[in-house]
């Protein structure tokens, strides 16, 4: 006699495979929850109390942990001495076990207190997905419900082959690992362990394949986060061709910039870097101002938007050639006007909440870092009279652009616009180069931030001859003292934050 073990949580639609396997010559056992709910449409079913003569204890705690059942599922077939033990002890013959876990993950989006939420915590289903994929070759295991159909089809054809049933085993080692790894991050944010103190185990499912990874000739995918509701998981694609992996990476980066305001925002990023940013009391005015802030590094790139994009702003967009639109959401007619511009995708952004964390890789190990939140310590006036709050706000503004300016940074801003950036080079000087560079004539009675110290006073001299009126940085170098003595005989007012804000 061959058995079919079954154990589901919902148990909706369940019953037409029951009386397919049924068919097939097997004899189904089940736990009592779902022998009740077959019985009740006329089906043949056995509990496991009722086959072995134990009754589910404990509230339900212990239904399938049975040295009958798991012997049934774990003993091996092809070794003689299994086979004679079975028979002696009258061990069933399990060949295929179904089970749906108690979905923990549901259930903890819930606000039930520990003591309840951990009787959602699956112990016995665990058990046999793992017994059913240790035995594979002999035992046929199912987690979602989804399979049972083409494995069904091909019982009946006795054509289920080696590599379905390994198929079948991995999707069952991945469903246990990850429903542990979701059961462990929810309890580390509910005891309130730091991430950065513990043990990390994320799991990842499927998310889709790439066209192609950083280049072309490289593969790539995307994976979901099972605990975290990560931003690829938050984004809808309303319009254009699938994206890729550098979409991904730019479009993250975009709107992670205009997420930290909440004023009307627009951020512009190419390859991973900001080209332009702006903050303002209008969508017309922020797109503008960060357009102008580099036009030829605009081209092509990624627009970011912290609000509903409208007809107005999509003609404005229209002139130009962006490779992706993302924003908080379109007006049906923004969307027609946009989507006159073939090579280009729109995206929608639907509750995304940054995590307070990312993670690095450094070839295969992995990094994790607290999210770059503090913006400064201080606003210590070293030179100069006064700080306005019209200069604090734009400072403010400035600080939470640079944070995503790849390091050695420096970044010049006037009215809440970027207007020179100086991204990615290995000395300071020759980033306020690129960055008065970019800038030109803007430069004048601009503000500069720099991303890490001064080691040098050269720096401060190539701002005074070119119109630069305040400076901030952090501090901290052995030449401050000397820093200091410069801004003030040129007249500049000179800040340290106290808070260094590289990006690597």
């Amino acid at each position: 006699m061959k058995y079919a073990l079954v154990s589901v949580w919902s148990k909706e639609n369940i019953e037409k495979y029951v009386i397919e396997l049924i068919n097939l010559g097997y004899r189904i056992i089940s736990t009592d929850g779902t022998a009740s709910y077959l019985r009740n449409l006329q089906i043949d079913v056995n509990t496991i109390g009722e086959l072995f003569s134990q009754k589910e204890l404990f509230d339900g705690r212990v239904k399938t942990l049975n040295s009958y059942i798991f012997g049934g599922i774990l003993y091996r077939r092809n070794v003689q001495k299994h086979i004679i033990e079975a028979m002696e002890n009258n061990i069933p013959n399990i060949e295929l076990v179904i089970v749906e876990l108690y979905p923990f993950e549901n259930f903890s989006k819930i606000e039930y207190d520990e003591e309840k939420l951990f009787e959602f915590i699956d112990i016995g289903g665990i058990s046999l997905i793992r017994a059913g994929a240790k035995n594979y070759k002999d035992v046929i295991v199912i987690v979602d419900l989804n399979d049972l159909s083409w494995v069904i089809e091909k019982l009946k054809t006795n054509i289920l082959s080696i590599e379905d049933r390994r198929k079948l085993a991995l999707k069952a080692f991945y469903k246990s690992a990850s429903y542990d790894s979701f059961i462990y991050n929810e309890l580390l944010n509910r005891w309130k362990y730091s991430l950065f103190d513990s043990e990390v185990v994320f799991s990842y499912r499927k998310g889709f394949k790439l066209k192609y990874g950083e280049n072309p000739h490289q593969n790539a995918s995307l994976l979901f986060n099972n605990y975290y509701k990560g931003f690829s998981q938050s984004i809808e694609l309303i319009y254009g061709k699938e994206l890729s992996y550098n979409n991904l990476l730019d479009s993250f980066y975009a709107y992670s910039i205009v997420s930290e305001f909440s004023e009307f925002a627009c951020a512009i990023v190419k390859h991973n870097n900001p080209c332009g940013v702006a903050i303002g009391s209008s969508d017309t005015e922020v797109y503008l101002k960060a357009y102008e802030s580099d036009k030829t590094s605009a081209y092509g790139g990624i627009v970011a938007f912290n609000f509903l994009v409208n007809e107005e702003v999509a003609h404005l967009l229209n002139e130009q050639f962006y490779e992706i639109i993302i924003a908080k959401d379109y007006t049906n007619d923004s969307i027609e006007i946009l989507r006159k511009k073939k090579n280009r995708k729109l995206l929608k952004v639907k509750d995304f909440n940054k995590p307070k964390f990312f993670i690095r890789d450094i070839g295969g190990d992995i990094l994790i870092c607290e999210d770059d939140s503090v913006l400064y310590s201080k606003m210590e006036l070293l030179s100069g009279e006064n700080l306005t709050e019209y200069e604090i706000k734009n400072i403010e503004f400035g600080l939470k652009v640079i944070k995503y300016m790849k390091s050695n940074a420096i970044l010049l801003v006037k009215d809440f616009s970027t207007v020179g950036m100086g991204i990615g080079q290995t000395s300071r000087i020759d980033a306020l180069k690129v960055a008065i560079m970019k800038s030109g004539e803007r430069s004048k009675n601009s503000i500069l931030i720099s991303d890490g110290f001064f080691p040098f006073s050269d720096s401060i001299e190539l701002a005074h001859e070119n119109g630069i009126y305040l400076i901030v940085e952090p501090g901290g170098s052995i030449r401050d003292k000397e820093i200091i003595e410069k801004a003030r005989k040129y007249n500049i007012k000179l800040v340290f934050t106290g808070i260094r804000h590289f990006t690597h």
